[in-house]
């Protein structure tokens, strides 16, 4: 799992515990400081220290993209996710993108994604996909929904 940072205060700790309280427990947690200015870090520095499963990489302030690639070079697993500081997974989102890789045997695992959204101080939500992802394997279709 890499999970660049860089000044989301507001966000992290959701977006962090949302990693921390996934139903498939056996991840690494990549975190990718990208020289965070604001106190992100020091709330990921606290669970690091209550969680082994988080490694922390420190940057200069490089970007997004840069700090997804440095997760990258770190990434020791079969298989990696991203997922930005300012978003946050269903409890078993990575559980459910696992066992479609393993029963499908795809290389490329995508789901759908949902914005919550306050209107007058109540929370909406929109499905941005609603796609069913196909990946062709040895003339075969396999469909993740």
């Amino acid at each position: 799992m890499i999970f660049p940072v860089y000044n989301v205060e507001e966000y992290v700790e959701a977006s962090l515990k949302s990693l921390l309280d996934q139903t498939l427990e056996d991840i690494e947690i990549i975190v990718v400081d990208d020289g965070s200015l604001d106190g992100s870090m020091e709330i990921v520095e606290r669970h690091y220290l209550e969680d082994p499963r988080i490694r922390i990489e420190h940057q200069h302030n490089q970007g997004l993209s840069v700090a997804r690639n440095t997760g990258l070079g770190l990434a020791a697993a079969d298989y990696i996710a991203f997922l930005d500081s300012d978003d946050t997974f269903d409890p078993d989102a990575l559980e459910r993108l696992h066992t479609a890789a393993i029963e499908t045997g795809v290389e490329l695992v995508c789901g759908s994604s949902r914005v919550e959204f306050e209107i007058n101080n109540r929370t909406a939500a929109e499905k941005l996909s609603d796609r069913r992802y196909v990946q062709n394997k040895l003339r075969g279709e396999h469909e993740i929904t």
